[in-house]
């Protein structure tokens, strides 16, 4: 594709390479990092050669087979736009029926519920709890849980900052919070905060985790911390 090319011949284009107008477009809002009407909007802007060259290389990708949703590295689940690649399965509209199973489920449970997503890939389930179940007096939500490697124990990642170290009875399907700790917020916003936790693969000798928070409303750093699990008595 040329790259003296406004966003509409941009999409037109790729349009008649995949014959398909509503894919299209999806590569090309990637492309230019625009959304909805804002990508409607910049229609008649000129494409940088980066944007050009961002969109070959997706629709090479899609062309050769790789699935659309990691080619776009995101996919819509219910409230939620999610990042996507090929280290989690693709969120299946299925998946979205399971999800609301379980946010009726977790509503109906008494005050001081903890819900946990194991066996997590891209956090539709336990992202779409967190969304959509109300916290009482809190405006920090749930944005990751995880288990500490080898032990029954939890780190519960809040978007206010604050990650809570919680121990997992199995047997009376409770838990107890053992204590947390602050981690300052990159960014100021109720929606931006913490939002993922990450285990070194010698947490056993190191204590490495790795937390993933929010710099400003499109980007994100990952932060190293060093977490002593601690007795289980």
């Amino acid at each position: 594709m040329s790259g003296a090319v406004t966003t509409r011949e941009l999409w037109s284009q790729t349009t008649a390479v995949l014959d398909s107008r509503v894919e299209a477009r999806w590569l090309c809002e990637v492309a230019v990092a625009l959304d909805g009407d804002e990508f409607d909007a910049a229609l008649d802007e000129p494409a940088t050669e980066r944007m050009v060259a961002h969109l070959d290389v997706m629709v090479a990708r899609y062309r050769a087979g790789e699935p659309l949703q990691y080619v776009l590295g995101r996919w819509g689940f219910r409230h939620l736009d999610l990042a996507v690649d090929r280290r989690v399965l693709i969120p299946r509209p299925e998946t979205e029926l399971v999800a609301e199973a379980a946010i009726v489920l977790a509503a109906g449970l008494p005050e001081g519920r903890v819900v946990a997503d194991l066996g997590t890939g891209s956090g539709a389930i336990g992202l779409s709890l967190a969304v959509e179940l109300p916290l009482e007096g809190a405006p920090s939500r749930i944005a990751a849980i995880a288990f500490v490697p080898g032990t029954h124990q939890l780190l519960v990642l809040l978007l206010s900052g604050e990650v809570q170290h919680h121990l997992v009875d199995p047997e009376a399907m409770s838990t107890r919070l053992l204590g947390s700790f602050e981690i300052e917020r990159a960014h100021d916003s109720l929606d931006c905060g913490l939002i993922s936790v990450a285990f070194d693969p010698d947490f056993d000798e190191n204590g490495f985790v790795f937390l993933g928070h929010c710099t400003d409303d499109h980007h994100s750093a990952i932060g190293r911390v060093t977490f002593a699990a601690g007795d289980e008595d």
